[in-house]
C-alpha cells in the first residue's frame, strides 16, 4: 500500500509498529521484576487484556487506525492527560498519563528517530571524545533488529556511568566544573528545531532511505503539538526510554556547539558530561592563571552558552551564581 506523505504511514512502517508493541510488552513483563516499572501508565497498560493488546499489534489495526492518521479522531481510544508530581520541595514536574494506543504511536515515532539517527550518533557524535553523554537507555538497531532487554530500557546502568564520570572530575581539584540548569526542559524543547537540525546533519542516503521529508517533519511536529495541546515540548511519560532518548538527542547539537566554542576559546582539557538535560562543562585552570581570571573566563563562557541555548534551542538556563 502506498501512503500519502501527509500520513504517518509514509515513514512509520509496520515493523516499527511491531517494535513499539514489543517495547510496551517488555515494560509490562518487568513490573514484577523491577519496581521502577511499577508506574501509573504501565500498571494501566497491564490491566488491558492480552488478547486486546495482541489486536493492537496486528497489521489490520495499524492500517485501519494508525498509518492513515485516523487515530486523531478517535479521542476515546487515543488520549493523554496531564498530572504533576513533586520535583523537590520547591516545585512540580509535569507528567502525562497516556492511553495504550497513543503511547504505541509515541513509541513508534521515537524508535523511528533512533533508526534515523543511528549513523549520525555512532559514526559522528559519539566519535567526539570530549563529549560524554548518557540518557538512561541504550536503544540501537542492529541489522534492522532492536533489543528491549535489561539495561537497554532501564536507566540505572547508564546513570551509574554518568555519576562515575561526574565524581571523577569533581574530585580532581584542578578541574573547574560548570553546571547548566535548564528551566522546564521537556516543556520548552522544540521538536521542530530538533528535526531541522537532524535534516541538516543526516546523510542524504539515510534521509531517502527513511523518507525523512519536509512532510515527515510536519507530521512529527503535528503529533507532538497534539500531545502537548498545541504547546512546545514533549510529554514526560513515566519509565519512558523513548522520551529520554528524544530529550537526550536534542542537546547533542548544543553539546557539539559548546565543544567547538571551548576549543575556540582555548580552554584546557575541556569536555562535557551530560545525562539527558543535566549538563556539566569541565575544564582545567591554566598553570599561570589566577583564580579571578579563571572565574572571569568561566562567566564569559557561560554567557555565550546561555545565548546559544536561548536563541538557537529556545531553552532558558538558570544562573545559580556558583561553580563547582
Amino acid at each position: 500500500m502506498i501512503y500519502n506523505e501527509a500520513q504517518l504511514g509514509h515513514f512509520i512502517d509496520f515493523e516499527l509498529w511491531q517494535d513499539s508493541c514489543r517495547l510496551q510488552e517488555e515494560k509490562i513483563n518487568l513490573i514484577s521484576k523491577n519496581k521502577n516499572f511499577s508506574t501509573l501508565n504501565i500498571h494501566y497498560f497491564s490491566k488491558i487484556k492480552k488478547r486486546v493488546r495482541w489486536a493492537y499489534s496486528q497489521d489490520k489495526y495499524f492500517r485501519d487506525r494508525i498509518s492513515n492518521n485516523i487515530f486523531y479522531g478517535l479521542k476515546n481510544e487515543f488520549f493523554i492527560k496531564k498530572y504533576a508530581l513533586p520535583k523537590n520541595i520547591y516545585g512540580l514536574r509535569n507528567y502525562s498519563f497516556i492511553s495504550y494506543g497513543l503511547n504505541l504511536v509515541h513509541n513508534s515515532i521515537g524508535l523511528y528517530l533512533v533508526k534515523l539517527t543511528d549513523d549520525f550518533m555512532h559514526n559522528y557524535y559519539k566519535k567526539v571524545k570530549t563529549i560524554r553523554s548518557f540518557y538512561g537507555g541504550n536503544l540501537k538497531y542492529n541489522n534492522g533488529q532492536i533489543s528491549f532487554k535489561g539495561k537497554n530500557i532501564y536507566y540505572r546502568s547508564e546513570y551509574n556511568k554518568f555519576r562515575k564520570e561526574l565524581v571523577d572530575v569533581i574530585e580532581n581539584r584542578d578541574n573547574v566544573v560548570i553546571r547548566l540548569d535548564f528551566q522546564n526542559y521537556f516543556d520548552n524543547l522544540s521538536i521542530e528545531v530538533l528535526l531541522y537540525n537532524l535534516k541538516a546533519s543526516i546523510k542524504s542516503t539515510d534521509i531517502a532511505k527513511y523518507k525523512f521529508s519536509d512532510s515527515s517533519i510536519e507530521e512529527i511536529t503535528f503529533f507532538f503539538k497534539y500531545l502537548m495541546n498545541n504547546k512546545s515540548g514533549i510529554p514526560q511519560i513515566d519509565s519512558c526510554v523513548v522520551s529520554g532518548y528524544i530529550g537526550y538527542l536534542y542537546l547533542c547539537f548544543l553539546d557539539l556547539e559548546i565543544d567547538t566554542l571551548m576549543k575556540q576559546l582555548s580552554f584546557h582539557d575541556s569536555h562535557i558530561i551530560r545525562y539527558v538535560d543535566d549538563l556539566y562543562i569541565v575544564f582545567k585552570r591554566g598553570e599561570s592563571e589566577t583564580k579571578d581570571n579563571t572565574l572571569k573566563r568561566a562567566v564569559e563562557l557561560l554567557g555565550k552558552v546561555k545565548d546559544l541555548a536561548y536563541y538557537k534551542y529556545k531553552l532558558n538556563i538558570k544562573i545559580h551564581g556558583h561553580f563547582l
